[in-house]
C-alpha cells in the first residue's frame, strides 16, 4: 500500500475493517458472555466497571488495527490512546454495557468507528447475540444488515417512546428527568448508549435522551448512524454547573425536547 493510499484510504474499506474489527471483538465476547466474569475490577467509581473480558476484545481490535492501518491513532475505552500520523483515528468502545454483560443482561454490543478532521467518517454498531450489523458512512446513508435506515418520524413528544439514560444526581437534574417522564410516552433505559443510538437510527426509539453526555468511544459511531439516517444529534448545554446533555431525534421531535429540558 502506498504512503497516499494509507493516509486517504476508500470510505468503503474503513467501513470493511470496522466491521471486522466489531465481528471479531463480538465473536470473542459471545464466547465469554457463558463464562463467570473474570479479574473485573472498578475504574472512576463502583458502578464503572471493567473486565478481562473488555480488554481482550479491546486487544483483538487495536492488534487488527496496527496491522492493517499502523500510522492511524486509536482512542478506546480501556488502553492509552495512540497518536496518529495520517490524520484518522479509531475510536472504540470494545464493550458498551458492561454491566449488563457482568449480569447476564442480554443487552451490549461493540462500536468502532473511524475519524478525521471533519468527525466520525465511517463506523459500526454490532449487537452480536442478536447478529445485528448498524453501519453508517459519511455522505452515504446508515444501514441495518443492509437495509436504509431513516430513524422515526414522530413529532408528538406524548406519544414517543425515549430511550437513554435518565438517572440525575442534582436537582437540577431530577428536575429534568421529571418533566421529560410527565411529557413522553414511554421513558426505556437499557444501559447500553451504543446501541441506543443505534435503535433511534433504526426508529427504535423515537428519541434519546442522555441527562449526561456520553464518552467519545461511546459516540463516534451511534452519532454517525443517527445523522445519516436524518436525525438531528445535540451536546446540549445546561444552565449552572449541571453537565451537558445528549439529545438525538427527528428535528420537530428534538425542539420539542430541548425546549422541556431548557
Amino acid at each position: 500500500m502506498s504512503d497516499a493510499a494509507a493516509r486517504h484510504p476508500d470510505v468503503g474499506e474503513l467501513v470493511s475493517l470496522a466491521c471486522e474489527c466489531a465481528r471479531r471483538a463480538g465473536t470473542l465476547l459471545r464466547e465469554h458472555f457463558s463464562e463467570p466474569p473474570r479479574d473485573v475490577r472498578t475504574k472512576s467509581g463502583p458502578t464503572d466497571l471493567v473486565s478481562a473480558s473488555d480488554l481482550a476484545a479491546e486487544d483483538v481490535v487495536r492488534e487488527l488495527l496496527a496491522r492493517e492501518r499502523p500510522g492511524d491513532g486509536v482512542l478506546a475505552e480501556e488502553r492509552a490512546e495512540t497518536a496518529s500520523r495520517t490524520g484518522l483515528r479509531w475510536v472504540v468502545d470494545p464493550l458498551d454495557g458492561t454491566i449488563n454483560f457482568l449480569k447476564r443482561i442480554p443487552h451490549w454490543g461493540v462500536s468502532v468507528a473511524c475519524e478525521d478532521a471533519d468527525g466520525s467518517l465511517a463506523g459500526v454498531v454490532h449487537d452480536p447475540l442478536r447478529d445485528e450489523w448498524f453501519v453508517a458512512a459519511r455522505g452515504r446513508g446508515a444501514t441495518l444488515d443492509g437495509v436504509v435506515l431513516g430513524g422515526s418520524d414522530a413529532t408528538d413528544l406524548g406519544v414517543s417512546t425515549v430511550g437513554g439514560e435518565f438517572s440525575a444526581h442534582t436537582p437540577a437534574q431530577e428536575e429534568r428527568v421529571r418533566r421529560l417522564a410527565a411529557s413522553a410516552g414511554h421513558l426505556r433505559s437499557y444501559g447500553s448508549a451504543t446501541l441506543d443510538l443505534a435503535w433511534a437510527a433504526a426508529g427504535r426509539f423515537d428519541a434519546v435522551f442522555h441527562g449526561r453526555y456520553p464518552s467519545p468511544w461511546d459516540l463516534a459511531a451511534g452519532s454517525l448512524l443517527c445523522r445519516e439516517a436524518g436525525l438531528s444529534f445535540e451536546r446540549v448545554a445546561t444552565t449552572g454547573d449541571d453537565e451537558p446533555l445528549l439529545l438525538a431525534a427527528p428535528a420537530e421531535l428534538a425542539r420539542a425536547l430541548r425546549e422541556l429540558i431548557a
